[in-house]
């Protein structure tokens, strides 16, 4: 396996798990800022609907909720309704919105109950002079669908980012290892023959740089050696010469 591939894996690898734990933070943050959204609108209109209900007295408190039954700026499935210990005073809205059961137990203050398909304020309030709790609801169907729509669109995104990116990387990184190919080449054209020869230096003073030094170095100890091998074995021709021919004449 090459280097440029190794290291295109390598990218490919680490890129991956920054945009999967990015992708899965950016949905986490949207969720919870969608659902507290949806939380604080609920809450603020129930509580404003509960204080409209304490000025007007028991005689305009149904036709206040009428009105919020109708109201679909929050969310779709509007389902309103008063409960006391004695039981419901009102209860208006889509049938298929379903309020949680009252607890009388309930902390008397405001709170938000519900689940992934309905989400209710429940504010206490005095109703006729007694303890009761006005519960304001909604379908969370379009909090999903937006939660949905933005995961689907980064499952779709992710796999063209990451494909873009990696490819990005092994070009990034075959230009990257061009001048180690330039010193291959170069170092595989000098012989025995011409090792006065010398790697041509980078213009800039990184690594490669570094590394060509070094081999021309090495080169010049060569061809030094060489040179000092080449004169030994001259010398010792030339000191061989007499003696070889005394021997011959013996």
């Amino acid at each position: 396996m090459t280097i440029r591939l190794r290291l295109t894996i390598y990218w490919a690898a680490v890129l991956a798990a920054i945009l999967l734990a990015a992708a899965i933070a950016v949905v986490q943050l949207f969720e919870r800022q969608q659902w507290s959204g949806l939380d604080a609108a609920l809450l603020k209109e129930a509580e404003n609907t509960a204080d409209q209900i304490e000025r007007s007295g028991a005689p305009g408190a149904l036709a206040i909720l009428q009105r919020l039954s109708l109201e679909t700026d929050i969310g779709p499935g509007r389902r309103v309704r008063i409960v006391t210990a004695y039981g419901e005073v009102g209860n208006y809205g889509d049938i298929h919105t379903v309020p949680p059961p009252f607890d009388p137990r309930l902390p008397t203050h405001a709170a938000i109950v519900g689940n992934r398909a309905f989400r209710f304020a429940v504010v206490p309030m005095l109703y006729d002079g007694e303890l009761a709790y006005l519960q304001s609801g909604v379908q969370v169907r379009l909090v999903q669908e937006s939660v949905d729509s933005l995961r689907n669109l980064l499952l779709l995104m992710l796999p063209i980012v990451l494909l873009l990116c990696v490819g990005g990387g092994y070009l990034l990184a075959g230009r990257a290892l061009r001048p180690i190919e330039s010193v291959t080449a170069e170092l595989d054209a000098i012989g025995p023959a011409n090792l006065s020869s010398r790697l041509t230096a980078p213009p800039v003073a990184d690594e490669v740089a570094r590394l060509t030094a070094v081999i021309n170095a090495l080169l010049e100890r060569l061809e030094r050696a060489s040179a000092t091998e080449r004169r030994f074995a001259s010398d010792a021709a030339h000191e061989m010469r007499t003696p070889l021919a005394v021997l011959r004449t013996g």
